[in-house]
Formats: structure tokens, sequence, C-alpha cells
């Protein structure tokens, strides 16, 4: 996994992790336009992965102590 995310960063030129995480989320929230979901007013596929990529990956970065 160490050796995957260093490829990762290199193919996606992310110098901060955290920075660009917040980023992605960023650009999440402004495609939803003020709708509850981006599937409008029920979840779709794009919303459920959302969860998956964003959700966990923010809560650690939160309980994280630094």
């Amino acid at each position: 996994m160490y050796f995957d995310s260093k490829k990762l960063k290199e193919k996606h030129n992310i110098g901060d992790e955290r920075a660009a995480l917040y980023e992605a989320a960023e650009t999440w929230m402004d495609a939803l336009k003020g709708r509850p979901f981006l599937g409008g007013p029920n979840p779709n596929l794009a919303d459920l992965s959302v969860h998956m990529a964003f959700c966990a990956p923010l809560r650690t970065l939160y309980l994280a102590k630094t």
C-alpha cells in the first residue's frame, strides 16, 4: 500500500494529501448545488461512492491527533 500511495500521488500531482482531500470535498459540495444528494431527493451510486471515498478518510483525519 505504501508504494501504491506514492505512485498515485505522483500520477495525480498531489503534494499535500490533506489539502487535496479537502479540495475534492469542496468540489463535491459545489456539485450538490443545495440538493441533499447528487441524485436529487434520493441517493444514487455517486452519493454512495463519495461516502466511501471521503467520509472514512475525513473522519480519520478529524480524529487523528496531530
